[in-house]
């Protein structure tokens, strides 16, 4: 089925290039696939004879990613490790070289603008995407919402607790995860009174969400749905038990790599989502992949909620109609099943009915076999006698 969202020759380069209503469509897509692919119902060729090249200054956990992504598309694909990249090479004439070459260009670099002077000028261009710079780290935080999603079964109104280092990842955060809906408080100190405040700050669509500073972490815990830590440098915090205490009963914890065993208590581990992210990884570069070069079919309905479907396909639509349709339905649902309760009841009851008569009728013929025994014993008798 389609869903009414095309994504096809568009640009993933800034968080906000695509809009909530994408987002959530692409979030769809990447749910889809990992269904179908866990239940052996994926096809292998839907990029078949697509070319997808991936660009980095070195190698790096993203790579393989994006391998094990391509991979289950059937695309071709191609990394490419060139130290510096972005600072030797004439982009425009990179740009122009890929776009002749290649049907999607994906790259990791340090400086923000770089795909944006690769683009070459006067003709369209193949669909690239920035998988992460200085700045930003989109589909990093497009991964740890997916495992949000599928976890939780919805995403607006949840509160998220950074806890680390200024980084890019946070800065993607703030773009993408405030204009669903979704609070933020994040605590970014480098030191106890030497707090910092991420460059992507001012991204942050405050009108539909709840943005704080924090300078002391714990504080921030309270009420939290999802707490992300992140490494420092130099020196490090641990969570405890009680550090959580006043977090929200179901609350999960994402950590980013690189991790440290230390930074967490045992008891905890249960609750670190970490492995589902590096699970739906390739799930997210698949679903960019798939839908900047095709439209694709979804084999499921688009989830609405946890309760009627499972968790892995869960996914919340926050538009009010569509929240009344599925009220609406699963009353009906309710209703039917109580009728059906009520018909089964009705059966039950007739066969109860038929059971007793049943045992009536056994009870008589019991009284009938007893009387034909008293018959015989009284006849052998009076053989016994007449001998």
């Amino acid at each position: 089925m389609r869903n009414g969202v095309s994504l096809i020759g568009k640009s993933f380069i800034r968080p906000k290039d695509f809009s909530v209503d994408e987002i959530k469509s692409l979030l769809w897509t990447a749910i889809d696939l990992r269904r179908a692919h866990e239940t052996g119902n994926l096809s292998r060729d839907l990029l078949k004879h697509k070319r997808v090249v991936y660009l980095s200054s070195k190698q790096t956990v993203q790579s393989v990613a994006l391998a094990s992504g391509a991979h289950l598309t059937g695309a071709s694909y191609n990394h490419m490790v060139v130290p510096s990249w972005d600072y030797k090479h004439n982009l425009e004439h990179l740009g122009k070289i890929m776009n002749d070459n290649v049907d999607m260009f994906l790259c990791q670099c340090k400086r923000f603008k770089v795909l944006e002077e690769m683009i070459p000028k006067n003709r369209a261009a193949i669909p690239m995407v920035l998988v992460k710079c200085c700045k930003f780290s989109t589909p990093q935080a497009l991964i740890d919402l997916m495992t949000i999603q599928m976890k939780s079964g919805k995403l607006a109104g949840l509160n998220i607790s950074w806890i680390g280092p200024t980084c890019s990842k946070i800065n993607s955060y703030l773009c993408i995860y405030s204009r669903l809906g979704m609070n933020i408080k994040y605590c970014c100190n480098v030191a106890p009174d030497l707090p910092m405040s991420p460059i992507g700050l001012p991204n942050a669509s405050t009108s539909t969400c709840q943005v704080e500073e924090f300078r002391n972490f714990r504080e921030g815990l309270k009420g939290t749905d999802v707490i992300v830590i992140k490494s420092y440098k130099y020196g490090d915090f641990q969570l405890h038990s009680e550090d959580v205490a006043l977090a929200n009963k179901d609350w999960i914890l994402i950590q980013q790599f690189p991790i440290k065993r230390e930074q967490i208590e045992d008891s905890m581990n249960d609750r670190n989502m970490i492995w589902e992210s590096v699970k739906n990884a390739k799930y997210i570069y698949a679903a960019l992949m798939i839908r900047l070069l095709k439209n694709y079919t979804h084999n499921v309905e688009k989830p609405i909620s946890k309760i009627l479907l499972t968790p892995l396909i869960g996914f919340v639509n926050d538009d009010f109609q569509t929240g009344k349709a599925y009220v609406r339905a699963n009353f009906e649902y309710v209703r039917a099943n109580f009728e059906y309760v009520r018909a089964n009841f009705e059966n039950v009851r007739v066969n109860i009915e038929y059971v007793r008569a049943n045992f009536e009728y056994v009870r008589v013929n019991l009284e009938y076999v007893r009387a034909n025994f008293e018959y015989v014993r009284a006849n052998l008798e009076y053989v016994r006698a007449n001998l």
